[in-house]
């Protein structure tokens, strides 16, 4: 990290997407040396009256969990493998934390309702307009429904079977797509 020893702080740095010319939104300290992933929460949470966003960020043997609105995490679990951790997902509902580390092995954090905030619901997507419903087939839904805080990036290299897992935590199936984008 980066303590009085003059070495640079290391972790993981915020961009807000289109507008990446105002420079880093934060930066997000690793609680364990280099950040090995950074993973943003595909809901938006309530915390002390505030909207904001979640980010886990890893590194070899610890996570911290970052209100983006606030310096210090919310949360640091460390010792949970004894391979450097190497990836995250979270649940599109924020209830769960799947970690994945060099070794293979999946760890899953789950949240109490309220322990990281609010969770504020997903307004359902707009229904498509009655013609093209009946001439154009809708693509399958996505597994893990992340949005523009996250992007493709959000399905990682922990694999089809945390996408599997993910899925079923969620009561979705794991769409082709998903699959074969892992």
């Amino acid at each position: 990290g980066g303590d009085d020893d003059g070495a640079a702080p290391q972790g993981a740095v915020a961009l807000a997407r289109g507008q990446f010319e105002r420079g880093p939104y934060a930066f997000l300290p690793s609680p364990d040396g280099a950040a090995t992933a950074a993973r943003a929460c595909p809901a938006l949470i309530t915390r002390g009256g505030a909207t904001t966003a979640l980010v886990a960020v890893c590194c070899a043997d610890a996570l911290a969990i970052y209100d983006l609105k606030k310096p210090e995490p919310v949360a640091v679990a460390r010792g949970l493998h004894y391979a450097p951790l190497t990836d995250a997902a979270w649940a599109p509902d924020a209830s769960c934390l799947v970690l994945a580390s060099a070794d293979g092995y999946l760890s899953f954090l789950r949240f109490d309702d309220g322990e990281l905030g609010a969770v504020i619901p997903r307004a359902p997507p707009p229904p498509p307009p009655e013609a093209a419903a009946a001439t154009v087939p809708s693509p399958p839904p996505a597994v893990l429904p992340f949005d523009d805080l996250e992007g493709e990036s959000a399905r990682g290299s922990v694999g089809s079977l945390a996408l599997e897992v993910v899925a079923a935590l969620a009561g979705r199936p794991v769409s082709p797509a998903a699959k074969a984008s892992s």
